[in-house]
């Protein structure tokens, strides 16, 4: 499996998911000389957004890392509070419901800074 973090952004802005990159890609994006290996998000709870990233998962063939039954996500993982983290066909990927302890998509949504590259709009 090679990571493509392009790819990740592409699958998910494909399904109309609405989520915020985070954490290390996040200061990628914005600049910063630092390498990671995985991509973090912060989704939306919002109606119809957990089918949509459900559907994107399903797309990249998502389970989760370190099972070794490879478990897939469902919606009740999704809408569950803590960090899903997962493996897909295009490298890892960190589902997060929330950061900072309680802090959720909605909280952060007046302050995004929007973003495009290669074609995909994505907010850090």
């Amino acid at each position: 499996m090679t990571f493509s973090f392009r790819r990740v952004l592409q699958t998910l802005a494909g399904h109309g998911v609405e989520f915020m990159v985070v954490g290390g890609l996040a200061g990628v994006l914005q600049g910063a000389p630092v390498n990671t290996n995985d991509v973090d998000i912060l989704y939306s709870l919002r109606s119809p957004n957990p089918e949509r990233l459900l559907a994107a998962l399903q797309a990249m063939k998502a389970a989760f890392r370190d099972d070794p039954r490879s478990l897939a996500p469902n919606i009740s993982h999704l809408v569950s509070r803590g960090r899903k983290l997962l493996t897909t066909e295009y490298g890892q990927l960190d589902c997060l419901r929330t950061i900072e302890e309680s802090t959720t998509y909605e909280d952060l949504e007046s302050d995004f800074d929007i973003m495009e590259f290669d074609g995909i709009r994505t907010e850090a």
